[in-house]
Protein backbone atom coordinates (compact mmCIF):
# COMPACT_ATOMS: atom_id res chain seq x y z
CA UNK A 1 0.00 0.00 0.00
CA UNK A 2 0.96 3.90 -0.75
CA UNK A 3 1.22 6.30 1.56
CA UNK A 4 -0.48 9.78 1.07
CA UNK A 5 3.12 11.37 -0.39
CA UNK A 6 3.73 8.77 -2.42
CA UNK A 7 0.13 8.99 -4.36
CA UNK A 8 -0.02 12.47 -4.44
CA UNK A 9 3.83 12.18 -6.54
CA UNK A 10 1.99 10.21 -8.22
CA UNK A 11 -0.72 12.26 -9.65
CA UNK A 12 1.71 14.69 -9.61
CA UNK A 13 3.61 13.11 -12.13
CA UNK A 14 0.85 12.45 -14.06
CA UNK A 15 -1.15 15.38 -14.25
CA UNK A 16 1.68 18.05 -14.81
CA UNK A 17 0.92 18.17 -18.40
CA UNK A 18 -2.24 19.39 -17.65
CA UNK A 19 -2.55 21.01 -14.29
CA UNK A 20 0.09 22.98 -12.49
CA UNK A 21 0.62 21.70 -8.97
CA UNK A 22 -1.94 23.68 -6.91
CA UNK A 23 -4.50 22.05 -8.81
CA UNK A 24 -3.40 19.02 -9.13
CA UNK A 25 -3.28 18.64 -4.94
CA UNK A 26 -6.79 20.45 -5.35
CA UNK A 27 -8.06 17.34 -7.63
CA UNK A 28 -6.42 15.11 -5.15
CA UNK A 29 -8.22 16.44 -1.70
CA UNK A 30 -11.52 16.92 -3.92
CA UNK A 31 -11.00 13.09 -4.81
CA UNK A 32 -9.94 12.52 -1.42
CA UNK A 33 -12.87 14.28 0.20
CA UNK A 34 -15.73 13.82 -1.93
CA UNK A 35 -14.75 10.39 -3.12
CA UNK A 36 -13.05 8.56 -0.48
CA UNK A 37 -14.95 10.92 2.84
CA UNK A 38 -11.85 11.70 4.39
CA UNK A 39 -11.20 15.21 5.13
CA UNK A 40 -7.44 16.35 3.98
CA UNK A 41 -7.27 18.01 6.86
CA UNK A 42 -6.37 14.43 8.66
CA UNK A 43 -3.73 13.81 6.20
CA UNK A 44 -1.96 16.88 7.28
CA UNK A 45 -2.07 15.15 11.16
CA UNK A 46 -0.56 11.60 9.73
CA UNK A 47 1.38 12.08 7.00
CA UNK A 48 2.09 8.14 7.17
CA UNK A 49 -1.76 7.38 6.36
CA UNK A 50 -1.69 4.37 3.66
CA UNK A 51 -4.87 4.00 1.92
CA UNK A 52 -6.24 0.71 1.55
CA UNK A 53 -6.16 -1.28 -1.27
CA UNK A 54 -9.78 -0.97 -2.50
CA UNK A 55 -9.17 3.34 -1.94
CA UNK A 56 -6.06 3.02 -3.83
CA UNK A 57 -8.18 1.52 -6.63
CA UNK A 58 -10.54 4.05 -6.87
CA UNK A 59 -7.49 6.54 -6.50
CA UNK A 60 -5.80 4.68 -9.80
CA UNK A 61 -9.21 5.09 -11.86
CA UNK A 62 -9.70 8.83 -11.18
CA UNK A 63 -6.09 9.11 -11.73
CA UNK A 64 -6.30 7.51 -15.17
CA UNK A 65 -9.35 9.35 -15.74
CA UNK A 66 -8.17 12.84 -15.33
CA UNK A 67 -4.83 11.67 -17.23
CA UNK A 68 -7.53 11.33 -20.23
CA UNK A 69 -8.51 15.23 -20.07
CA UNK A 70 -11.96 13.91 -18.15
CA UNK A 71 -13.28 16.86 -16.31
CA UNK A 72 -13.41 15.88 -12.12
CA UNK A 73 -17.23 17.14 -11.92
CA UNK A 74 -17.97 14.76 -14.51
CA UNK A 75 -15.93 11.81 -12.61
CA UNK A 76 -17.34 12.87 -9.17
CA UNK A 77 -20.75 13.28 -10.60
CA UNK A 78 -21.48 17.20 -9.22
CA UNK A 79 -20.24 20.51 -8.63
CA UNK A 80 -20.63 23.26 -6.07
CA UNK A 81 -22.55 26.58 -7.56
CA UNK A 82 -23.58 28.92 -5.18
CA UNK A 83 -23.66 27.03 -2.35
CA UNK A 84 -25.40 24.46 -3.88
CA UNK A 85 -24.54 20.73 -4.67
CA UNK A 86 -25.49 20.20 -8.75
CA UNK A 87 -25.67 16.85 -10.56
CA UNK A 88 -23.81 16.94 -13.42
CA UNK A 89 -22.68 14.15 -16.11
CA UNK A 90 -20.85 13.90 -19.61
CA UNK A 91 -23.83 15.00 -21.28
CA UNK A 92 -24.52 18.32 -19.08
CA UNK A 93 -22.20 21.63 -19.38
CA UNK A 94 -19.89 22.33 -16.08
CA UNK A 95 -21.65 25.50 -14.47
CA UNK A 96 -18.85 28.01 -15.39
CA UNK A 97 -17.46 30.81 -12.64
CA UNK A 98 -18.37 33.74 -14.92
CA UNK A 99 -22.63 32.01 -14.57
CA UNK A 100 -22.05 32.35 -10.81
CA UNK A 101 -21.39 35.88 -11.25
CA UNK A 102 -24.91 36.71 -12.86
CA UNK A 103 -26.22 35.31 -9.99
CA UNK A 104 -23.94 37.36 -7.89
CA UNK A 105 -25.38 40.51 -10.42
CA UNK A 106 -28.82 39.14 -9.94
CA UNK A 107 -28.68 39.30 -5.85
CA UNK A 108 -26.90 42.75 -5.73
CA UNK A 109 -29.37 44.33 -8.00
CA UNK A 110 -32.68 42.87 -7.34
CA UNK A 111 -35.05 43.14 -4.23
CA UNK A 112 -35.55 39.53 -3.35
CA UNK A 113 -37.90 40.47 -0.98
CA UNK A 114 -40.16 41.25 -4.34
CA UNK A 115 -42.26 38.31 -5.96
CA UNK A 116 -40.21 37.97 -8.86
CA UNK A 117 -40.33 35.67 -12.56
CA UNK A 118 -37.56 33.85 -13.72
CA UNK A 119 -37.46 32.11 -17.01
CA UNK A 120 -34.52 29.84 -17.72
CA UNK A 121 -34.27 29.11 -21.07
CA UNK A 122 -32.01 25.79 -22.00
CA UNK A 123 -31.30 25.47 -18.55
CA UNK A 124 -28.78 22.48 -18.75
CA UNK A 125 -27.75 21.52 -15.39
CA UNK A 126 -30.85 23.73 -13.81
CA UNK A 127 -27.75 25.38 -11.51
CA UNK A 128 -28.77 29.04 -12.08
CA UNK A 129 -33.07 28.62 -11.84
CA UNK A 130 -31.76 26.63 -8.56
CA UNK A 131 -29.92 29.52 -7.22
CA UNK A 132 -32.26 31.79 -8.28
CA UNK A 133 -35.02 30.21 -6.18
CA UNK A 134 -32.70 29.93 -2.97
CA UNK A 135 -31.43 33.42 -3.23
CA UNK A 136 -35.21 34.82 -4.04
CA UNK A 137 -37.61 32.34 -2.29
CA UNK A 138 -40.82 34.36 -3.05
CA UNK A 139 -40.10 34.64 -6.65
CA UNK A 140 -41.42 31.93 -9.44
CA UNK A 141 -38.62 30.10 -10.92
CA UNK A 142 -39.26 28.02 -14.76
CA UNK A 143 -36.58 26.35 -16.14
Amino acid sequence: MKQIKEHIILWQKNLSNFYDSREVKSLFRITCEDVLNYKFSDFDLNSEFEFSESEATSLNDILSRLSTGEPIQHIIGFTFFNDLKIHVTKDVLIPRPETEELIYWIKENVDYKKEIRFLDWCTGSGCIALALKKNFPNSTVKA
